[in-house]
């Protein structure tokens, strides 16, 4: 289990920078507590790396280009909004005032940006940052921000997945009369990514082709802010259909909440895979070479119940049968989160992490074959955790 940032450096952090302080007249910030004050923001470049990986992050890693920073009250009255932006609009990072747009290149590199005559009601304020996912609101409230609906379907490129960040700005001392504040917001995709490296066959399975992967049981919808809405997607449930433009998996799913390849099925090859110090070989379907199937999908912070995963299968060859078994087959796995590979029960899917199935871990048997997806399956996995 991967996390898309580094949580020890993935921060928008509010200080003092003692290089800049001689930039700042003794007008603009005041030690007393009814007038304005000046509070100073950094984000460090670094927290958009992401951590070393065995496996490729399709679409390149997640980046933040642009977005909001709002500086709110203690009670969520939101007093300033400033859009981060990327085309160097911005104002001068040592001038920033209300209204102003602010470059992102300014927050992510040293020394940051200094914003001038904030009001004092947000000392003990908050900092909240959204990040990737446009919209229009004139809320008065941040918890009116927070609510903003997103749909999965906006989160299929993993270069701009909504961020969300939220803490609070707090007293850091005075230096020459100015009173200081700083925050460290953690910064954090809504969604979690699912990677499966192939599909390995065993028991009496000779050979088989993949026509697509479903993912199911998911959240379509999230708040901004992360938090995901009722009820989820259960298409095995409703009955619904897993093949290509479905009413189910409609063509606008495609690459988001399923990978469809039933116009030039997958075809099984042979893996080797070492048992009991006894080398075997068994068929199994991967995608190119040196991809994964992945899917970004809508998780809490906390923990979150995984989503199902669907394989259409055809052709179907099992040893000691009439063959090839009837079109379609469908393989189902359900609790595909169960442990890691250290064989640690793990408690569900998180926001913010990837979670990689391994090469010829996700395996099945003739007995898991069914005719439709079915929601008894209890076919699982272990996931990588990194």
């Amino acid at each position: 289990m991967k996390q898309f940032f580094n949580n020890t450096s993935t921060a928008l952090v509010a200080v003092a920078f003692f290089a800049l302080i001689s930039c700042v007249s003794t007008s603009d910030i005041s030690p007393n507590y009814g007038e304005n004050t000046t509070i100073f923001l950094r984000i460090d470049q670094s927290v958009f790396e992401t951590r070393a990986t065995s496996s490729p992050i399709l679409g390149g890693a997640p980046t933040f280009s642009t977005g909001t920073l709002f500086l709110v009250t203690s009670d969520g009255v939101i007093m300033e909004r400033f859009p981060i932006v990327n085309d160097g609009s911005g104002a001068l990072f040592t001038n920033v005032v209300s209204g102003d747009n602010i470059n992102i290149g300014d927050l992510t590199n040293s020394p940051g940006v200094i914003i001038h005559n904030l009001p004092p009601s947000l000392r003990n304020g908050e900092v909240v940052v959204v990040g990737n996912t446009p919209f229009t609101s004139n809320a008065i409230n941040i918890s009116d921000i927070e609510e903003i609906v997103i749909d999965v379907l906006s989160q299929g490129n993993i270069g701009s997945l909504n961020l969300f960040g939220r803490s609070s700005l707090i007293f850091s001392g005075m230096l020459g009369g100015n009173r200081l504040y700083a925050s460290e917001v953690t910064i954090r995709p809504t969604v979690a990514r699912l990677e499966i490296t192939n599909l390995v066959g065993m028991g009496n399975i000779e050979s088989f082709y993949v026509e697509g992967v479903f993912i199911d049981n998911f959240y379509r919808h999230a708040h901004i802010n992360g938090n995901v809405i009722a009820p989820r997607v259960n298409n095995i449930a409703a009955g619904g259909t897993f093949n290509w433009n479905t009413s189910a998996f409609p063509s606008a799913f495609h690459g988001i909440l399923f990978d469809w390849h039933g116009n030039s099925p997958l075809s099984s090859d042979p893996v080797s895979i070492t048992i009991n110090n006894e080398v075997f070989d068994f068929p199994a379907v991967s995608p190119n070479a040196g991809d994964v199937w992945s899917y970004q999908l809508f998780a809490q912070s906390t923990y979150t119940t995984p989503p199902n995963i669907v394989f259409r299968l055809r052709d179907v060859v099992v040893a000691g049968e009439d063959n090839p078994r009837p079109n379609p087959q469908f393989v189902t796995i359900r609790g595909c989160f169960v442990r890691d590979d250290n064989g640690v029960a793990l408690n569900g899917f998180r926001a913010g992490n990837i979670y990689h199935i391994r090469e010829n871990t996700l395996v099945f048997y003739e007995g898991n074959l069914t005719s439709m997806p079915i929601v008894a399956s209890t076919l699982s996995t272990r996931i990588a955790v990194k």
